[in-house]
This record gives C-alpha cells, structure tokens and sequence, in this order.
C-alpha cells in the first residue's frame, strides 16, 4: 500500500520485502519518503524495521500489507497480518520508534488477517480484512496518541444487521480533498504578480497564440525558459525564438529573469 500524509509532503510503501515468507533476514521495512508536491519528486528515503511481535511465527509478524499516516502525521500505522503497529515518524531510533497496539481476537485459523488501512473524514483510522468472511471491520479511535491510548477496537465497525451484506473487504480509498494547491513552493501556480506580467512588462511574445514559431522581445540577458502549465520546465534558450510546434496546445509560460507571461499554443 502506497499512503501520502496530509500535508502532502511525505509518502510511505507498506509491503512485504521478500519472496519466502521464512526468509526473515529479508524481511519487510517501512519505507519512508519526502514528496515534493511541485514536481512529483522523492527524496531522503529511509526505511524502518518492523519489530518481532511473536518470534514463533515471524512468517505472519512480519506479513506486511497497509500503511497510513495519522491525522497529525505524527504516527503511522501498519498492518502486519496478525497485528497493528504503530511508528512514530520522528522517532530517534527505528525499533524503539514501534508500539502494537492491536492484535487478533481469535486463533490464527480463524482469523482474517488484516490488509489495507486508510484515514476516514472523521478522523479515525480503519482497517480492512484480508479475506472478507466476516461483516465487521476495526477501526483505530484516536490515531493522534502514541502506543495503545490510540484505542484500537477490534471489529467495532459492524454491519450484522444489513442483509444484503454478506461480508466487507476493505475500506474505501479516500483522497484528502481538503489539501489543496501548495501556494508555498510551486512556480509558477505560487506567483501572484503573473496576471500583471503578461501586460506591457520587460518580456514580450509574440504572435500569441502560437503554433510553430514563438518569439521573444526582451532586453534580459538570462536564459529563456518554457514551463507548462503545472511548472515543469520544457525547454531553454539563449536565443529569441522558440520552436513550439512539437507541444500540446494548451497554457504555458515563459520566464526570463524575474519576468514571467502567459502564452497559449493552438
């Protein structure tokens, strides 16, 4: 399971990291990105052992399937087939950094394992089933506290009652539609003075619309450069004139110096 925290500037990958389920020398890790939501980029990777809850059956401890972030982003949480454990992201130390919080309420055969895991919009944490025989989920209460006080409640999602539900699987994966766009860093969707700069500046282009040749009018000695519409850089030049028949039409921007405009392509 791939999450993104809630600030949008971390990513984790939950899974197992090897073949034989008794290859424990290779056992699975928390791996642990930085996201730069600009350019899609990650960064500063570090991976976090998980921590042996039960040494008799590593096979199933060990069984990593989902990972999600707690509200705060402090902690995350991770299903390890049989258990659920918590990380503390900040934490010094990677194994003293784990808490398990939550295990089974039954024997291993006939329990359900646990599998992917996702914040819901009320701020609980909910965990879906690996194999979905049975009509309830669990659920985590207050993700946003370190170790047990976080009160993992085993199957306290129920759906006993409905009829036409035979069993549920996994919770619904639900994007943060409350992140919105990063104002902070992005450019050019972070300048504000670009409605002004496409009128009259420093930088001219023409024609514009475009759709073969662009050509520029400015007194800068920087480079000139060509940004689609979601900031990437496309293209650079010293020269007055870009060659813009080979893009999409669309919204770009061309940027010299501290001068930016708008320009179409059709």
């Amino acid at each position: 399971q791939i999450s993104f925290n809630h600030q949008g500037t971390k990513m984790l990958v939950a899974g197992m990291g090897y073949i034989n389920w008794l290859d424990v020398d290779n056992k699975s890790k928390l791996k642990l990105f930085d996201f730069n939501r600009c350019t899609g980029k990650l960064s500063n990777y570090t991976y976090h052992e998980l921590p042996l809850h039960d040494t008799t059956k590593p096979e199933y401890d060990l069984a990593l399937s989902g990972g999600c972030f707690s509200p705060n982003d402090s902690f995350v949480y991770v299903t390890l087939g049989e258990h659920i454990a918590q990380y503390q992201v900040n934490s010094p130390d990677s194994l003293s950094g784990w808490s398990i919080v939550g295990g089974m309420d039954t024997t291993s055969n006939a329990f359900q394992g646990y599998a992917n895991i996702y914040p819901g919009p009320d701020g609980k944490i909910y965990i879906g089933n690996w194999n979905g025989t049975c009509k309830q989920m669990s659920l985590i209460n207050k993700p946003n506290i370190k170790g047990v006080s976080c009160e993992f409640c085993q199957k306290c999602l129920r759906y006993d009652t409905f009829s036409n539900i035979s069993f549920v699987n996994q919770p619904p994966n639900m994007p943060n539609y409350t992140l919105g766009a990063d104002s902070s860093s992005c450019w050019p969707l972070s300048n504000t003075d670009l409605p002004n700069s496409s009128k009259g500046g420093a930088l001219q282009a023409y024609p514009n619309p475009a759709n073969s040749i662009l050509y520029l009018a400015t007194t800068f000695k920087q480079k000139r450069e060509l940004y689609n519409y979601i900031g990437q850089l496309l293209f650079t030049t010293t020269e007055n004139k870009i060659d813009v028949s080979k893009y999409p039409r669309g919204l770009y921007f061309v940027k010299c110096g501290a001068e930016v405009i708008k320009v179409i392509l059709e």
